[in-house]
């Protein structure tokens, strides 16, 4: 049920739910506040994920995963059944607050960065308060 909100929450975003903005806007508004997601932050910062060449590991802005060689030596631990489980777990429970506090698991920047921080560098000028 939460899976048919955030698709109808992902439409307002991309402006697709209605022909006016401001309807999209607070659907959008609503929708994500309920599945505890900062709204604009995602809209803004999703809009850049769409818009770089998909694929690109220097410039996405969600889940970049790590070379190979930078992995850590426990993860191998995890490349079963069990350990895939808990990882999902983990990220659903700890790792998407950490995701939009600390920025974790996601393009790194020069400086600290946190969605909840609207001169962070994720957001541009015309995006700021």
């Amino acid at each position: 049920m939460l899976t048919s909100v955030w698709i109808i929450a992902h439409e307002c975003g991309h402006h697709a739910f209605s022909d006016y903005q401001i309807v999209d806007d607070v659907v959008g508004l609503v929708l994500h506040t309920a599945l505890l997601v900062l709204y604009f932050s995602w809209k803004y910062s999703h809009r850049r994920h769409h818009s770089i060449d998909i694929g690109s590991m220097e410039r996405e802005e969600v889940f970049v995963p790590k070379p190979k060689s930078k992995m850590p030596w426990y993860t191998n631990y995890f490349n079963n059944p069990p350990g895939r489980l808990l990882v999902i777990l983990v990220t659903l429970t700890v790792g998407w607050p950490l995701y939009l506090a600390f920025n974790i698991s996601a393009q790194e920047y020069d400086r600290f960065t946190c969605h909840y921080d609207p001169n962070g560098p994720i957001f541009s000028n015309w995006e700021r308060l």
